[in-house]
């Protein structure tokens, strides 16, 4: 079986499996970005609350925010349990409040934006609206803003130049009634809200005219607050995934919905998305094109990219902010090329993880060092072993002749230090089954998970993330100094301590509290960091090479 065929059916199965003890919640609060009238969206959602509170045995209630932004702060707060979030929206919320991802409909994975004008406008093309007014819905919206905004850039308009005027309605139907009305001659919006208002009368076709259809992306979402337990995670999952247009009952949910089932969704479905976000720059709190060289921040492969650009995005706009020069996310192709990337001299800040560093410094020489993570007030990191909760292995030694998941041959928790471990073990790899190097620790963890493998090693951030679906610790490594940050030398002295500066003080403030918890859960600071804090992994590696094992 291939490692990652099915993996969404076993950790259903794993979950469901599970028992849970944390508490129950006494009412789920689901809430929904405000796209359209609220009486209206209030109608749509009552039967899906109902559902849901049925199929719970819990009591719902449904929550309007007064808009977008809203929506996100309520989130970040706790006050909601269950929301139906744009992508836009979603990727500040995973990025800010770690949002869990939960289902998608089938279009959302396929949706589209319509630019849309009155039906006896002479325009016919995007082109033929310059020096026209336009209008977007929300600043957050995926539909209304963000992808419109990217599909104009590819045809080379820039909207605060190119129209005369460009307006924010603050929702989807509002921009339909504007553009009707005749108050903007152009505007952008969720297709399927005009779709439906069209079906629904309260827009009549012949008076308005869709004129360009975006390309597919990925959009709205429904997920979870972290803080629901997995027990509650996995009911709200399977209720949305029971919908069926065969039940009547259930159509009429689902109608509601402007959807015919609910699939499931991860962070990858929006990897696409992600990639705009950070190539448009709207996750800055201020959008300046300050004409300077940007700077290349470059982070190594360790999860995946879409997760990388929803982790790093807001640093780097922070950095960006206050150095005055544009920061631009690098994904290296592996860790070797990011070893070079970084020893070459190629980008301007790296994130980096101890023992690439050290083979970095091995090959090229020092850098400029800029801080490492302090997380719960520890300067350290540990990683674990991992087998099935139920697993008959109890040590090391019982690893003879089992399948061993390694991440990458230059990881420190994913391969380096358990490496080590095993060779003063006396377990070799001829003692072993079968090894992998499956390129991210989130893959080791998930196939070990499901059987491919019988042993894994990971950090430990990762089987915090899935131990409760049924994974263990068969032991833990001893503790190397965190991942850091290093700059390249031939940045201006003035540059390099501006860099410095900026990432010791996250700590400072909510704002950098949020970006740094968001890179890593329970980070409590950037700290100063010294070449000597890495002497103990170096004395470790020193081990494998004479091993021959490089």
């Amino acid at each position: 079986m291939k490692i990652k065929t099915f993996i969404g059916l076993w950790i259903l199965l794993l979950i469901v499996l599970m028992s849970c003890s944390n508490k129950t919640k006494t009412t789920i609060r689901v809430g929904s970005i405000p796209g359209e009238d609220r009486q209206k969206a209030i109608k749509r959602l009552s039967p899906l609350i109902k559902y849901l509170g049925k199929e719970l045995k819990t009591p719902c209630t449904l929550v309007i925010p007064d808009s977008y932004s809203h929506a996100l702060k309520l989130f970040h707060e706790g006050k909601l349990d269950l929301v139906n979030f744009e992508g836009f929206s979603f990727v500040k919320a995973y990025t800010s409040s770690q949002a869990v991802p939960l289902v998608m409909r089938k279009v959302d994975s396929q949706f589209v934006s319509y630019f849309i004008k009155k039906a006896d406008h002479l325009g016919e093309n995007i082109t033929d609206f310059k020096g026209q007014t336009l209008s977007f819905s929300s600043r957050l919206s995926t539909a209304g803003h963000l992808m419109a905004r990217h599909y104009l850039k590819k045809q080379g308009i820039v909207p605060e130049t190119f129209f005369k005027k460009v307006l924010y309605s603050g929702s989807h139907d509002k921009t339909a009634y504007w553009v009707r009305d005749g108050k903007v001659d152009l505007g952008a919006m969720n297709s399927l809200i005009f779709d439906r208002m069209v079906r629904d009368g309260l827009l009549q076709k012949q008076n308005l005219k869709v004129i360009f259809t975006t390309p597919p992306y990925s959009d709205n979402i429904w997920v979870v607050h972290p803080n629901i337990n997995p027990s509650l995670r996995m009911k709200l999952k399977n209720a949305f995934l029971h919908l069926s247009v065969k039940n009547a009952s259930h159509k009429k949910i689902l109608d509601g919905l402007s959807a015919k089932h609910y699939i499931e969704a991860s962070v990858e479905n929006y990897e696409k998305l992600t990639k705009t976000i950070n190539n448009l720059r709207l996750l800055q709190l201020t959008e300046k094109n300050t004409g300077k060289k940007p700077l290349i921040f470059g982070i190594h492969p360790y999860i995946s990219t879409t997760e990388i650009f929803m982790r790093f995005t807001p640093l780097a706009n922070y950095i960006s902010q206050k150095v005055g020069r544009p920061v631009i996310i690098k994904i290296s192709s592996s860790y070797d090329n990011h070893i070079d990337l970084v020893g070459k001299d190629k980008l301007d800040i790296a994130y980096i993880g101890p023992a690439s560093y050290i083979k970095m410094v091995n090959k090229y020489g020092k850098k400029r060092l800029l801080a490492s993570f302090e997380v719960n007030n520890k300067t350290y990191s540990q990683g674990k072993i991992i087998v099935q909760k139920y697993s008959p292995i109890k040590s090391i030694s019982d690893l003879i002749g089992k399948r061993f998941a390694f991440v990458n041959k230059d990881s420190t928790m994913g391969h380096v230090v358990p490496r080590a471990m095993l060779i003063q073990s006396g377990v070799t790899l001829g003692n072993l089954r079968s090894i992998q190097f499956l390129g991210t620790h989130n893959d080791v963890a998930l196939a070990v998970l499901v059987g491919d493998f019988d042993v894994g090693a990971v950090k430990e951030e990762v089987f915090n993330k899935y131990k409760w679906q049924g994974l263990k610790a068969l032991t833990t490594t001893p503790s190397i100094y965190e991942h850091l940050f290093v700059a390249n030398p031939k940045l201006s002295p003035k540059t390099i301590k501006l860099l410095r500066k900026t990432l010791l003080s996250l700590k400072n403030s909510d704002e950098g509290k949020s970006i740094l918890t968001g890179i890593k859960k329970n980070t409590t600071a950037l700290i100063i960091v010294k070449d000597r804090n890495y002497d103990k992994l170096r004395g470790i590696l020193s081990v494998l090479r004479k091993k021959g094992i490089q």
